[in-house]
């Protein structure tokens, strides 16, 4: 049931941040036709080159199973992963071609956002295999609580889901009022922090939700 509800084109708007400073903009889409799914995000720092990530897989009953993850810099080929679900290998990397054993419930960090919205459950203490196309991850996924995401004059209810291992943390912000979709990503490591934060939700070609304004304040309040 959790699936059937789950739009099947969503796109999303977000403002792209380091420490508090706005560097950027991005933009996600998700699209499911039949048994597959495709997601696309694209960022486009105010200086720097433009960043493309794609996956393409499979949508069952068990959640996602990413079968290609891409990534590409001013459109020029960067890391992938191919994964080969009945070779149990996962082929990977860069400027160099790597390979791994490739474990049940694998996910790339893309499909890792949905997957968690789209089941709806409690990770638990699990682990998870994750890969960015540069290196592959275990990542322990904990639920920590419910928090208010502020956005513009207004806030939306998250779910906060974690994915950390002994040097990197992605949290990511699900809100279940539009689908758990994620309206806040960060990504923390020993030595930066960036996030994209949600400034727009469309579902299937209509938008569903943009930051209120900010409030001004009241001139006779003094």
């Amino acid at each position: 049931p959790k699936l059937a509800r789950f739009p099947d084109v969503v796109r999303l708007e977000y403002a792209l941040l380091s420490s508090g400073l706005q560097l950027g903009r991005g933009e996600m889409n998700w699209q499911r036709s039949r048994g597959d799914y495709r997601i696309v995000t694209t960022v486009k720092p105010l200086i720097g080159p433009t960043l493309r990530y794609e996956v393409h897989g499979e949508l069952g009953r068990n959640g996602l199973q990413p079968q290609r993850f891409s990534a590409s810099r001013n459109e020029q080929p960067r890391e992938y992963a191919q994964f080969d679900w009945a070779a149990g290998v996962l082929n990977y990397g860069d400027k160099e071609a790597k390979q791994a054993p490739l474990q049940p419930g694998a996910l790339d960090w893309l499909s890792l956002a949905f997957e968690l919205g789209l089941r709806g459950e409690q990770p638990g203490a699990a682990t998870r295999q994750v890969t960015t196309g540069k290196k592959v991850y275990q990542f322990a996924l904990q639920l920590a609580g419910e928090t208010d995401f502020e956005a513009g004059g207004g806030t939306l209810r998250a779910v906060v889901l974690r994915a950390r291992n002994d040097k990197d943390l992605i949290e990511f912000w699900l809100a279940p009022d539009f689908a758990n979709l994620p309206i806040r990503i960060m990504r923390v490591d020993n030595d930066k922090r960036f996030e994209l934060r949600a400034t727009l939700i469309e579902f299937n070609g209509a938008v569903v939700w943009t930051p209120p304004p900010p409030q001004r304040p009241n001139k006779d309040e003094n």
